[in-house]
């Protein structure tokens, strides 16, 4: 096999196969097996299927903003239905004692009662933000936390908020 280098694509001919390539060239470390030079030269080709990169994928869901809150996650419950409900965690423990709950979204109605915090009749896509108080673990001071989301595909939704 021969190669030339250049400012473009070099013409490779040897043992039945001819193709064009480019300046990119893979070479093994030098050995000695039983007496001979056994450096091996591998072209890597441009039309590989191997080498094509995959397009990338839109998320369906997206956390873009987390102030003073451990962990937050969406998770699809159901494909049917057209609601987000909020959930927020302390030490493994519903709570259900938040203070100054905020719930902002791009569309549909929000929802804050003693037993369901959420959105329902949002529009795809959905950002949303849910702002509100809470206490730290020891009780002790209370801090205002907020997480910001966006939903691209509709359903059924939780967002999981652990302090």
């Amino acid at each position: 096999m021969e190669a030339v280098r250049g400012a473009g694509p070099a013409p490779i001919k040897g043992e039945g196969a001819s193709f064009n390539v480019s300046e990119l060239m893979v070479s093994s470390q030098d050995t000695i097996v039983k007496g001979q030079d056994s450096t091996k030269v591998a072209y890597v080709r441009e039309d590989d299927p191997k080498m094509k990169k995959k397009a990338p994928t839109v998320k369906k869901t997206r956390i873009s903003y987390k102030r003073d809150v451990q962990r937050a996650s969406l998770s699809k419950q159901s494909a049917e239905g057209n609601m987000i409900d909020v959930i927020v965690m302390q030490s493994g423990r519903v709570l259900r004692n938040l203070e100054d709950v905020q719930l902002a979204g791009s569309s549909g109605n929000q929802l804050a009662s003693q037993n369901f915090v959420g959105f329902e009749n949002m529009v795809i896509p959905f950002e949303g933000t849910v702002r509100f108080r809470a206490s730290n673990q020891m009780g002790t001071a209370t801090y205002d936390r907020e997480v910001r989301f966006t939903i691209m595909e509709q359903g059924r939704w939780v967002l999981r908020i652990d302090l």
